[in-house]
């Protein structure tokens, strides 16, 4: 996520607006919003964090170790 960030804040820094490059369509039927890289990364990162948590039994605890004695 904070790679996908940074991407986004440099393209923002640098350009004064975040470069999409991905469109996905097809003829006048269908068209996906137009990503990039950095949103790839960003969506990634909160989908991982979300199976950790699901996997887990408390936030930040790693999976498969619920109910372990420290």
């Amino acid at each position: 996520m904070i790679s996908g960030a940074l991407g986004n804040l440099i393209d923002r820094i640098r350009y004064g607006y975040v470069i999409d490059f991905i469109h996905v369509h097809i003829r006048d039927v269908f068209s996906w919003p137009v990503f990039n890289v950095a949103d790839i990364l960003i969506v990634a990162g909160i989908g991982l964090l979300l199976l950790q948590l699901l996997l887990s039994g408390r936030p930040g605890e790693a999976p498969g170790r619920a109910g372990a004695a420290p």
